[in-house]
């Protein structure tokens, strides 16, 4: 799971590549498995795959459209992938992960402005991003994972702090 999410911030090839070579990792990794026992995720998300297409395809979508509504459905392998074997410990992993690649994301802004890098939609930075609106989400969700971090510690420490008695007494003293 840590490498589809080192994959967002590579390039988007990257990414598409990660996403290609899940269903192999899948299949070697003998967790096929987990698709039988999500049979809910998985009718709901290719009854929607396929209604997608169906759209693309009849309102008269590109050859990249509907090569794009192919290729959707290993985002949805990965998703009931994801979703099933997703542990507490890797969920924290990867959130802390995502907020530590914020300063190198924020690197990559400030050389595309120390540069002077203009694009179609202006002088918005779009770091590693292909939009400058997905870094904008990038960002906005860096901060929510931030938050969560800190909540979360303080609810830990604040727990520990009560199952042990002996320490309310030593502050007490």
């Amino acid at each position: 799971m840590l490498v589809l999410t080192a994959s967002i911030f590579l390039t988007v090839y990257a990414e598409m590549l990660a996403l290609l070579l899940l269903p192999f990792y899948i299949a070697a990794t003998k967790q096929s498995f987990v698709f039988f026992r999500r049979k809910q995720d998985l009718f709901f998300l290719s009854a929607f795959w396929v209604l997608s297409l169906l759209v693309t395809i009849f309102s008269g979508g590109t050859v990249t459209d509907i090569l794009l509504g192919v290729f959707m459905v290993f985002a949805f392998i990965a998703v009931i992938f994801v979703t099933y074997t997703m542990t507490q410990r890797a969920f924290r992993l990867i959130l802390s992960f995502v907020c530590l690649m914020s300063p190198y994301c924020l690197l990559v802004a400030l050389v595309q402005r120390a540069l002077g890098m203009e694009w179609v939609y202006g002088a918005r930075y779009n770091s590693i991003f292909t939009n400058p609106n997905y870094y904008a989400f990038y960002i906005s969700l860096v901060v929510l994972f931030c938050i969560y971090n800190i909540v979360k510690k303080r609810r830990h420490a604040a727990a520990r702090f009560i199952r042990c008695p002996d320490s309310v007494e030593s502050y007490r003293a």
